[in-house]
């Protein structure tokens, strides 16, 4: 949680539009419950919680 509170750097789903719903970035993730506000939400496309430990394995995949 600290890490990811504390970061500077945000993995971001900029590209939420394009999702397909295949479910690749929640398998890779994790903690993939701080996937969904910024995938499937109306607001801010980053992921803001402290749970997220900005691996990046959501966007690898």
């Amino acid at each position: 949680g600290l890490i990811g509170a504390q970061s500077l750097v945000r993995v971001s789903a900029l590209q939420r539009t394009a999702c397909t719903d295949c479910g690749a970035c929640f398998k890779a993730c994790p903690e993939p419950h701080v996937i969904m506000p910024a995938l499937k939400g109306k607001g801010t496309h980053l992921i803001l919680s402290g749970d997220c430990t900005n691996c990046g394995a959501c966007i690898d995949s």
